[in-house]
Parts: structure tokens; C-alpha cells; sequence
């Protein structure tokens, strides 16, 4: 029999958004966080009139940043049992002691800013002792930088029409800017539900963000007007009208355990059962080696919810409140928004360094990459870093599947540093087929198929090694890939509707099914002439197309004299 005492299960150690199970199948085994950027020109004009000119200009830029949305949990204390029974081997959790919270939900921040410039100057002498010589001198200039953030905006919205929006509607700040190191200006809001102590009890755990937007209509009744100032000036107020109710509610299984480095071979205890203080779940028997890692397998359910809403709420003088909802009406099942993500799965792990000791296994090592989706043709700079509290120096061996040529191999993060950055332009290439007569055929990307995936591998040792859990730390990116995608624009004849997968408003053509019809009038043109062109990236040698005529099942047309 081997027993663990104080034993951790979670996500991360302490509670973590950005490093919780992703709540969207976006093939990577923790959410991590995302940011873009963008700033662009709106005009750049001037006058010129006689010695005098003036110059106009203005931009804009946005910064938009995000951590999950995701799931994290912790279970603290646990008890941990492995042992064999008469039907086999049986490992039991026990949380008689243990404390045990979760969230889901999403750190986020977006702000949108501009600028506007204007400059006059005059052609003058360039000095007193040079009249003979000319040069543009500035006389006036001026400039203006706006920056707007969206989210402190609808939630001080919110907490205008609620007065309390703290309480209702958890769209909070984030005090503990854990977007800092992604957003450097403006601030981070918190769209996240909590749930604590719920196993084994309930069986499941569930954690809903969500959000109230309430709309009071008290304002457009004029009758009210002259009540609703009275009350404003004993620090008094009313409302009544609908409230509209997003939550993303998440519901969490546990699955199955698997315990491993140490034993013998692998062992999955599975078909959990619910006790009053414990979970047991029933497997192979027991080897008698002890166990080092302890791997929770969960399941885990992502609804989406609108519900409709009717609140009341009368205040005066600080000393009396009274505030009523009325039951809600869910819209979601209306809209056919039941269930938008299927039953999801991930696993977290536990090294069990010795029966009183153990620690939650964190990925240590992240990748990110500058643009989503990425763009070939494009450089996209790619950042691998190491976790606080460790700093370089360190060595990261790359690895890509399929191999990018020229992709590196090795990266170092300089002394000091928590990371290293690199340029790298990906490269148009053929996409799997899908065949599954012949799993490696590919085929050129299309308008329907326009992307390839590439799973990025980093591995590091860490140095000095950590207090507990291993010195080998390694991360696994999928990315995608968007090809340059060739592409038809009508230059003459009959506009036409486009297929339903093409560009809507590059269109199609119309011609006539009979030739010895007349061109005009209300019949369609006898001829299309069609420019073929790439999105982007302009290549340096002859490309050779293609043509194929396809019938309205989008296979090869019979009659095609192409």
C-alpha cells in the first residue's frame, strides 16, 4: 500500500487563468495568453499656397489582449491512497481536509487610440546672413493623442445603470494585471466565475462567468421625471426595466487517474465513485513500487446562456434599499444556442516527491508567435521564454512537424532574461490531402483548404533544478499557417453571384448556355474574360495554372473544352 499526505491537484499552484485547461479546441494542452496590435495611417494631406503650407495628418492603433478563456482548479490536502483490493487494485482520493476552489473565464483588456498632427510653415530665408537661400520653417504645430479604453468604458456603463456592478455583474478590474507583460497602458478586466468545496459531494464542480447589461427605463418615462429628480437630491434613485444575462457556464468531471514514473508500467484507475469525504476509482492491482507522478484525467462541459430579465430597485437616503429581480427567461434554447462547444477533455499532474511531499506540475516553457493567423510570405517574430522565477541563461532545443527549412533549432535566453525572440518567414507549401487510402498526398491550398499546421516543439533543462517536479521542461504549439491563395476576378462581362465558399464581393460571372444567342439586352454575355491573380507576395518566377470547369456538384464538367 502506498499513502501521500498534503498531496496538490490542480492546474497551477497557486490558482491560474493563464496557465488553466482552454475552454476551445485550440490544440495546445493549456489556453496562455494572446495579444495584437495594429496601427495604421487615416491620411496625410497638405496645402501649399504661395510661401505658406499646411500639413494634416492622423492614425490609428488598437491593442487588444486576452489570457484563456479557460479552467483552473486546485485541490489542496488531499489524501492519496493506492492499494489493492479483492477485485484489483484501487485508488482513493480523500478531501475530508482538502480546500479546493476553481475558476473560468478570461483576463482581457482592449483599448483604441489616435492621433492627429498639424504643422504650418513658410518658406523663408534660411538666416539673416543667407537671404538668398530658402527652406521650409515650422511656425506652428500642434498635436493631439486620444486613447480609449473599451472595457473601463462598458463597465463603468454598467455600473451606472446597475449601481452596483460589482455585485451583479463580474465584469471586474483585474488588480493583479496579469496581462501587464501584454498590455502596458490601459487596464485589465476579469470576466471569470468561482466555485469552491464541491467534491466529492456534488460529484461535479461548476464555475459560470458572467455578465449583466441592464437597461432602465425609467429615463424615457416622462411622467417619472419630476419623482427621479426628488430622489437625486436625497442621494436616492429608481430603476425598472429588463436585464439581459450572458454566462458561460462550466461544468467539471473527474475522469480517470493514471499513475506512472515509477511503477512497473502504466496504470489508469478509472469509473470513479462518490463517497461522502473520498473518490475511489478502480484499476490493475498494485505493484507494491511506489508511484511518482499522479495524472487527474477531466472532462469538462462549456455552455452558453441568454437569459432575459425584468429587476426593480428603489433607494433613498442612504438608509433605505429595497431591490427585487424577477425570474429570468432563457434565451439561448430560443436561438438554438444549447451547447456551442463539445464535452472537452485535459489532464493535469502531480509529482509525488515523497509521501508528505509533492507539487503541481506547471508547463514552465511557452512559445508565442506575433501574428494569428500567420501569414506566409510574411516575417512573424517567435518568442520562447521560461516562467518566473526562472532567468536564463538557457538553452532550448527546437523541433517543427512538418520541418520548416531554415526554421532554428537552438535558441538561447541571454542571462538574466525570462526570454528570446527570432524572425522567421513561413513559406507557401501544399496541404495534406486528407486521403486516407494515402495519409501523405497533398494538394495546393484553395479558397476552401487555405492553411497548414505546424506543431512546434521547445525542450530545455533547467539549472539549478527546481525544489520539486523535474529540470526537463518541454512545450507543444500547434500553429497554422495561411498559404497565399490563389484567386479569379471578373475584368469583363455578365456579373453573377459567387460560390458560397468564394468572396462575395469579388462575385462571379453569368454567361449565356447558348452561344447563338445575342450578347445584351436581357440576355448574359457570350464570353467572360477573368483576371488571375495571388493575394499576396508577388512571386519572382513564372507560376503555371491550371483551369478545370467544374458543374454545379463542384466535379469536372463533362463538356469542358478547357
Amino acid at each position: 500500500m502506498a499513502q501521500f499526505t498534503g498531496v496538490s491537484v490542480g492546474t497551477s499552484e497557486p490558482i491560474n487563468l493563464c496557465v488553466g485547461l482552454p475552454l476551445s479546441p485550440i490544440g495546445s494542452i493549456r489556453a496562455g495568453f494572446s495579444a495584437s496590435q495594429h496601427s495604421d495611417q487615416i491620411f496625410d494631406t497638405g496645402s501649399t499656397v504661395l510661401f505658406s503650407r499646411f500639413k494634416l495628418s492622423a492614425y490609428y492603433d488598437y491593442l487588444m489582449g486576452i489570457c484563456g478563456p479557460s479552467l483552473s482548479f486546485l485541490f489542496e490536502d488531499l489524501g492519496v491512497a493506492l492499494a489493492n483490493t479483492s477485485n484489483g487494485g484501487q485508488l482513493t482520493l480523500d478531501f475530508s481536509s482538502a480546500k479546493q476552489e476553481a475558476q473560468a473565464g478570461m483576463f482581457m483588456g482592449f483599448s483604441f487610440g489616435g492621433g492627429v498632427d498639424a504643422r504650418e510653415q513658410l518658406y523663408l530665408p534660411s538666416s539673416w546672413y543667407s537671404p538668398w537661400k530658402f527652406s521650409w520653417h515650422t511656425v506652428f504645430s500642434a498635436s493631439v493623442k486620444v486613447e480609449i479604453d473599451f472595457l473601463e468604458l462598458f463597465a463603468e456603463l454598467i455600473a451606472y445603470l446597475l449601481e452596483q456592478a460589482a455585485e451583479d455583474a463580474l465584469l471586474e478590474k483585474d488588480t493583479s494585471d496579469h496581462l501587464g507583460s501584454v498590455i502596458d497602458s490601459g487596464q485589465t478586466f476579469m470576466f471569470v466565475g468561482e466555485a469552491e468545496d464541491a467534491f466529492p459531494a456534488q460529484k461535479q464542480l461548476t464555475a459560470a462567468p458572467s455578465v449583466t447589461v441592464p437597461i432602465n427605463l425609467v429615463d424615457y418615462v416622462p411622467g417619472l421625471d419630476s419623482f427621479v429628480k426628488a430622489l437625486h437630491k436625497v442621494k436616492g434613485d429608481l430603476c425598472l426595466g429588463p436585464s439581459f444575462t450572458l454566462a458561460m457556464p462550466v461544468t467539471m468531471h473527474l475522469g480517470s487517474f493514471t499513475v506512472d514514473s515509477g511503477m512497473p508500467t502504466q496504470a489508469t484507475y478509472g469509473s470513479p465513485q462518490f463517497g461522502k469525504t473520498t473518490v475511489t476509482a478502480t484499476g490493475p492491482a498494485y505493484s507494491g513500487t511506489t508511484p511518482k507522478t499522479l495524472t487527474t484525467n477531466v472532462n469538462y462541459d462549456v455552455g452558453f446562456s441568454i437569459d432575459l430579465g425584468v429587476y426593480f430597485s428603489l433607494s433613498a437616503c442612504k438608509i433605505f434599499s429595497f431591490s427585487w429581480q424577477a425570474p429570468s427567461l432563457g434565451l439561448a434554447p430560443l436561438l438554438g444556442f444549447d451547447a456551442i462547444v463539445p464535452t472537452m477533455s485535459g489532464s493535469v499532474s502531480t509529482l509525488l516527491e515523497s509521501p508528505s511531499l509533492s507539487c503541481v506540475l506547471v508547463p514552465e516553457l511557452m512559445v508565442k508567435f506575433s501574428e494569428d493567423p500567420i501569414l506566409t510570405g510574411t516575417p512573424v517574430t517567435v518568442t520562447v521564454s521560461v516562467a518566473s522565477p526562472y532567468i536564463g541563461p538557457v538553452d532550448v532545443a527546437i523541433a517543427t512537424d512538418p520541418p520548416m527549412p531554415g526554421f532554428p533549432t537552438a535558441v538561447s535566453i541571454p542571462s538574466g532574461q525570462h526570454s528570446t525572440s527570432f524572425t522567421y518567414t513561413f513559406a507557401d507549401r501544399c496541404i495534406p490531402s486528407g486521403d486516407p487510402n494515402d495519409p501523405t498526398a497533398t494538394e495546393s491550398a484553395s479558397p476552401t483548404s487555405p492553411t497548414y499546421t505546424v506543431n512546434v516543439t521547445c525542450k530545455a533543462t533547467l539549472s539549478p533544478p527546481p525544489t520539486c517536479g523535474s529540470s526537463d521542461i518541454s512545450v507543444i504549439t500547434a500553429i497554422n499557417v495561411l498559404d497565399n491563395v490563389i484567386a479569379l476576378a471578373l475584368a469583363s462581362g455578365t456579373v453573377g453571384p459567387a460560390p458560397p465558399w468564394a468572396d462575395q464581393s469579388t462575385g462571379g460571372a453569368t454567361i449565356n448556355a447558348d452561344p447563338s444567342l445575342p450578347a445584351g439586352d436581357t440576355n448574359a454575355s457570350n464570353t467572360a474574360f477573368v483576371n488571375v491573380r495571388l493575394s499576396r507576395n508577388a512571386p519572382t518566377d513564372a507560376v503555371p495554372v491550371r483551369f478545370t470547369l467544374l458543374d454545379e456538384q463542384r466535379q469536372p464538367h463533362p463538356t469542358s473544352a478547357l
